[in-house]
């Protein structure tokens, strides 16, 4: 006659049935797995310190066993923290909730915690931060990291790490592609007339805002259209008026921003300067942000974006280092940098001259 055995019954392990009401002491897996006490503590507690093929035995045993540990929110199999950190500049940015968002998302659906950090756009305050949070965790990813190159892959060589809005030679890195999109954006506005456009800068240390100026640049100069860069305008609260009153000396007829946010603001002093009867900036102007975030069409009229899938990125994310430290292979990740392609989203701000 054949049974169905209980949970925790023997398996290829060797272990035996125990009675519901009995709890598995972590000195009776160490002894069914043959370590010792302090072994079969750091597969679970420290598991970076122990060989492969050890944590491997110790969890088999472990989980035929039913045993659990305290220390851990993810299956007992993975023999790891359980849990995820990301580290983003400005939580109150939208872009960096829809990435938080997106890898909470893929850890809630892997069974991982998420720990979230904000720099406040501190490079300095991220230092910390990974220096406190990644012996707790299983990996990490970096939002816009500040940090530089070299301090990057050296967190990389103690726990898989995943860079976003960045490419790190070396490191796991997911970024968006905008350049496609900009280069419809330029060729919308060269079909309605436009024969210069300016770029309003996001800050200075920001990959992506390189990325985007460059991207920008050499489309204009496929169209045949002037390029000008203006002077940063992040953060708008304390940069934007100064990068705004620049560009009304020197202006373009059409402007893409970094962000939606510095288009919005953009788009407001427009406005403002049209009511002023001294002011000779036309009113007109076509403008495109990037990020396309809800803000974007509730102004009148809307804005014109490019759409970036900020919430896939974090869930990609999470996926890649679970993927990674579930097979105990904490250098597998892939280093050929991952582009999420955006899309040109034209709106009311796109106008002829």
């Amino acid at each position: 006659m054949n049974e169905t055995l209980p949970q925790g019954a023997a398996n290829n392990t060797g272990t035996s049935p125990r009675s519901q009401d009995s709890e598995v002491t972590l000195t009776e897996v160490a002894e069914r797995a043959g370590v010792s006490l302090s072994t079969a503590s750091r597969v679970f507690a420290r598991p970076g310190r122990v060989s492969i093929r050890t944590r491997q035995r110790v969890l088999a045993v472990a989980q035929a066993m039913g045993y659990q540990s305290s220390s851990l929110d993810a299956p007992v199999s993975n023999g790891l923290q359980g849990s995820l950190a990301i580290v983003v500049t400005d939580l109150e940015n939208i872009v960096s909730a829809r990435i938080a968002r997106g890898l909470q998302e893929a850890c809630y659906r892997r069974n991982f915690g998420v720990n979230i950090l904000d720099t406040e756009e501190s490079s300095e305050r991220e230092l910390l931060a990974l220096r406190r949070i990644l012996p707790h965790v299983d990996g990490a990813v970096l939002g816009s990291s500040r940090l530089s190159d070299t301090a990057i892959r050296r967190f990389a060589q103690s726990k898989p790490l995943v860079v976003l809005n960045r490419v790190v030679p070396g490191v796991a890195s997911i970024f968006s592609n905008d350049a496609p999109a900009i280069q419809n954006v330029v060729r919308d506005l060269d079909r309605l007339g436009h024969r210069s456009i300016a770029y309003l800068p996001g800050p200075e240390n920001s990959w992506q805002n390189v990325w985007r100026e460059k991207a920008l640049s050499q489309a204009c100069q496929e169209a045949g259209i002037t390029f000008r860069r203006m002077p940063c305008a992040y953060p708008v609260a304390s940069q934007a008026a100064k990068s705004f009153h620049y560009y009304s000396e020197h202006p373009t007829s059409a402007v893409l921003a970094f962000n939606d946010d510095i288009a919005i603001a953009f788009l407001q002093f427009v406005q403002a300067q049209a009511q002023n009867s001294s002011s000779r900036l036309d009113r007109n102007i076509a403008i495109v942000g990037i990020d396309d975030i809800p803000g974007c069409q509730l102004v009148t009229p809307q804005l014109s974006s490019v759409h970036v899938e900020h919430r896939k990125m974090g869930m990609l994310a999470a996926d890649m280092l679970i993927d990674t430290v579930v097979h105990a292979q904490p250098h597998s990740l892939d280093h050929q940098p991952l582009g999420l392609v955006s899309q040109y989203s034209p709106r009311g701000t796109t106008r002829g001259v």
